[in-house]
């Protein structure tokens, strides 16, 4: 027989306010436990009631009545303490990321096992395999696909062009001077990335869905029509145009800036981003005249973010599939950019540095 009286007299009331306040399962199966018992019931009674244990009942029944509500509590357990201390998981979380040294083994990337030798000879600590890969996941580390670099990339020429870039000025700031000439007779028709890209029967593939464990068969073509989709997009705005054209040559670039131009209109002014290919610089090139080319430096496409269109593009619309002709890959090229709205072009090209609207 178990006899429980309250420690004071609102403590029934407050253990209804907290059995119907409480979501975890196992707390509030304590605060009932508790709560019947203050009616005079026995403990058998109560652990029939809450669906748990007679020895589960008298445990927190003898709490409260040492403790009052505060026992009841949840305790939070203290768990097995970490192998390594902050300073070397903040080591390790820099050292993964460097990737293989000499001592090694002459491995290209990191692997699991390789990892657990990193951390057993430089640290000191050895680890399951399985404890690394917690570690890894703890540390926020995953095993990621890198984006190509040529080997001529320079990251401070990338950071000195986002510096000095005259792209993000105010709207209506007439007198401000921009890349190539000054505004003087003309309005601001703000800026746009451009980039080319080739959509064809040489076939992409991405993931899909498939069974654990196997390796799922999809049609990948391997033969030569193609067309280049010539666009242009301001990543603050989503505001984009776009021309397919069945190759890529000064004759059609011209073709396209002429295409811009004619769209801005005489009294405006619009500055183009582009890389240096060859036919973004060719002697044949005919500008207008209030159209700007603003070229990035020297092997820096991670500046440009329409590649990333190109990619989305490709992925969702134009993998996995073969072309009949030229004129079936023109169609499918102009219908899968003709689903791109601003709202998804702004997403697609988000870029930390493109915070202001032109």
């Amino acid at each position: 027989m178990m006899l429980l009286a309250p420690r004071d007299p609102t403590d029934p009331a407050r253990l209804d306010d907290l059995i119907a306040a409480e979501r975890a399962a196992v707390q509030r199966d304590r605060f009932r436990a508790v709560r019947l018992s203050l009616d005079g019931r026995e403990a058998a009674d109560v652990a029939a009631a809450v669906g748990r244990s007679r020895t589960f009942v008298q445990t927190w029944a003898y709490r409260y009545r040492d403790g009052g509500l505060a026992a009841l509590a949840a305790r939070k357990r203290p768990g097995r303490p970490p192998k390594l201390t902050a300073g070397q998981r903040a080591a390790v979380r820099a050292r993964v990321p460097a990737g293989p040294a000499d001592a090694d083994g002459g491995v290209c990337a990191l692997r699991g096992e390789d990892v657990r030798r990193i951390l057993a000879r430089e640290f000191g600590v050895p680890h399951s395999l399985r404890a690394v890969y917690d570690l890894l996941r703890r540390l926020r580390l995953s095993p990621l696909m890198p984006r190509p670099a040529h080997r001529k990339s320079d990251p401070a020429k990338a950071a000195a062009w986002v510096a000095a870039a005259p792209l993000l000025s105010p709207p209506n700031a007439a007198a401000t001077p921009a890349a190539g000439g000054s505004r003087s007779g003309s309005r601001s028709g703000g800026f746009a990335f451009r980039h080319e890209a080739r959509i064809g029967q040489q076939g992409t593939m991405t993931h899909v869905w498939a069974e654990t464990g196997s390796r799922p068969e999809r049609v990948r073509q391997v033969e030569y029509e193609s067309v280049y989709p010539y666009a242009s997009v301001n990543p603050v705005t989503g505001a984009s145009s776009a021309m397919l054209a069945p190759g890529v040559n000064a004759g059609l670039m011209s073709e396209r800036l002429r295409m811009v131009s004619a769209a801005a209109g005489p009294g405006t002014r619009v500055v183009l981003v582009l890389d240096g290919a060859g036919w973004h610089a060719a002697k044949g090139l005919k500008v207008p005249p209030n159209v700007t080319l603003l070229p990035l430096p020297p092997y820096s496409p991670k500046l440009n973010p329409v590649e990333r269109v190109w990619k989305y593009m490709r992925d969702r619309y134009l993998s996995l599939r073969a072309y009949k002709d030229y004129d079936h890959v023109f169609d499918a090229a102009g219908e899968a950019w003709n689903r791109l709205d601003e709202a998804r072009l702004r997403s697609l090209c988000a870029t930390a540095w493109l915070t202001l609207a032109n």
